[in-house]
């Protein structure tokens, strides 16, 4: 409000000042030039006095200067310009110091009366209605008409039910006639409850309908509840066209294998730019598959690839072979340290990629996707300790040893969840340069977890997350895993090697460029028998 003043005398203080300086234009250009002339000049101690006294100017040794009648004219309006800005500026100045001065603000004019609402207008007639009401019966008492009802009232000696009996409406009996029923009578004697009688009936309503916290009852009982009034029927047109739904899938944004080579080679040149030259240029075809080939063949006991502490060494055991005769020391924080140390994770991580991938597109080909029970069913025989997801040929479904039909399970980690991570790992170490067998007993033992982790996704039917790939989660799993891998002989890894080698050769697409445990222990599923010698080359 106090703003609204404010700018509002700023207005007009604006108004007045912009009609005071077109007024004091006006006079200024409006002056007659005679009346101008006729004003006398002070200091004037030359010019036209030589005419008051009679002398000749150029008797005189004084200097004359004379001034013509526009050059008056002109001095005038100057002086006259001079007075009226000074005057302005003095009023400028005073209006200035009381801008801000409230008691010296005007009034502001009222604002215009707004009309009530309908609302307002209805609830002041029933407040105009009720206090009628109460005039009359305040007149009704001064004038004694009330006395003989309540005399009436007091002479009703029948109790009947009030407040919370049980079955009240069935122990109320009619009371008189509505003939002979006297106006304002009570109908009960009873003690009220909720502290409400009869006579609140009289009381004044509430005149403030509008208001959010006025509640307005509809019913008088508890009974009747209010209803919304029914929507009229729409009628039904036999020619109208039948609306089918259509479900638009939502495709994900399409990335640019160019973009992508991009963000890899520069990953790639900011990685090997720190570590030194004699090993940037061979770092990826010589050190990074012999360091995959030692990771992949070395015996896992708890996820780690050596005795904690020995990982420096590790490494350098490593860099020697892929880089003979060098002289560096690798130590711990390191650059060939940290960067060997990182291959190394991505390796874990890519591996439980790997194996997530193989079990979600499994899942999502047409026999089980969208079918809760037969994913179920595959993913409880997958896991056990003979199931297809070990095994080349599993033990059938459901048939345990000695029953009909029962077969021991044969092929293990010859299976085509097992085969293809495999494959992928073992391509990776083609250019190795160390001798480190191909017993790749720890990347079977990490793929065989991540399977076990990739199945456990889908026990309830549909996939649930249940954590990453990691050592606390599925670190038991591997040392399980490569315990088992252990004993499986020399002639059955080569016999798997050779099935990684028909897999990478292959076209048919299956080799990717890129919490329930199992029924019993892992370390005592089949091995099946020995093969025969002869059959080491037959990969059939």
């Amino acid at each position: 409000m106090q703003q609204e003043r404010l700018e509002t005398y700023a207005k007009l203080e604006a108004a007045e000042e912009a009609k005071e300086k077109a007024l004091t234009t006006a006079t200024i250009m409006a002056k007659p030039r005679a009346m101008k002339k006729d004003q006398p000049i002070v200091g004037a101690a030359f010019g036209r006095r030589e005419h008051d006294l009679d002398m000749d100017p150029e008797d005189s040794d004084e200097p004359c200067l004379e001034f013509s009648d526009a050059d008056f004219d002109a001095e005038a309006e100057a002086d006259e310009r001079i007075r009226l800005t000074m005057k302005a500026e003095k009023i400028a100045r005073e209006k200035a110091a009381n801008r801000y001065n409230v008691d010296n603000l005007p009034p502001l004019p009222a604002p215009p009366a707004k009309a009530p609402s309908k609302a307002r207008q209805k609830g002041a007639g029933r407040a105009a209605i009720d206090e009628a009401k109460e005039q009359l019966t305040r007149k009704r008492a001064l004038s004694g008409d009330l006395e003989p009802d309540l005399e009436v009232s007091k002479k009703k000696t029948k109790v009947l039910p009030v407040g919370l009996t049980k079955d009240w409406r069935n122990k109320i009996s009619a009371v008189g006639s509505s003939k002979g029923q006297v106006a304002g009578e009570k109908l009960t004697n009873g003690v009220p409850i909720g502290g409400l009688g009869d006579d609140d009936l009289n009381d004044v309503r509430l005149t403030d309908i509008g208001s959010k916290n006025a509640i307005e009852i509809l019913s008088d009982t508890e009974e009747e509840t209010p209803t919304k009034p029914r929507r009229r029927p729409v009628p039904k047109y036999s020619g109208a066209p039948a609306l089918t739904e259509v479900k638009s899938e939502v495709k994900p944004p399409v990335v640019s294998g160019k973009s992508g080579k991009v963000e890899a080679a520069m990953a790639k040149d900011s990685e090997i730019a720190v570590l030194p030259d004699f090993v940037r240029d061979g770092w990826t075809p010589k050190f990074l598959p012999t360091w995959y080939h030692y990771i992949g063949t070395c015996d896992l006991e708890n996820w780690e690839i050596c005795e904690l502490g020995d990982e420096a060494k590790a490494v350098q055991h490593v860099l020697n072979l892929a880089f003979p005769g060098n002289t560096y020391r690798v130590k711990k924080g390191c650059p060939v340290y940290t960067t060997a140390m990182a291959r190394l994770g991505d390796k874990r991580h890519l591996i439980g990629v790997m194996t997530e991938k193989i079990v979600d597109n499994f899942f999502s080909t047409a026999e089980y996707i969208d079918n809760r029970k037969k994913i179920i069913r595959y993913t409880s025989w997958a896991l056990d300790d003979n199931g297809p997801g070990w095994y080349e040929h599993p033990t059938p479904r459901g048939l345990v040893h000695g029953a009909s039909g029962y077969t021991d399970p044969t092929g293990l980690f010859r299976s085509q969840f097992c085969l293809v991570p495999l494959t992928a790992f073992v391509k990776s170490t083609a250019k190795s340069k160390g001798d480190f067998s191909n017993r790749f007993i720890g990347a079977a033992a990490m793929i065989c977890a991540g399977l076990e982790r990739a199945f456990n996704q889908y026990t309830s039917g549909v996939k649930v997350l249940n954590g990453p790939f990691s050592k606390s989660r599925v670190g038991h799993f591997v040392a399980a895993f490569a315990k088992l891998a252990r004993r499986l002989e020399h002639s059955r890894w080569t016999k798997i090697m050779k099935y990684c080698v028909v897999y990478m050769q292959s076209d048919d697409g299956h080799l990717l460029s890129v919490s329930c445990a199992m029924n019993v222990d892992r370390g005592t599923m089949a091995l099946g028998s020995s093969p025969a010698k002869a059959d080491d080359d037959d990969i059939y």
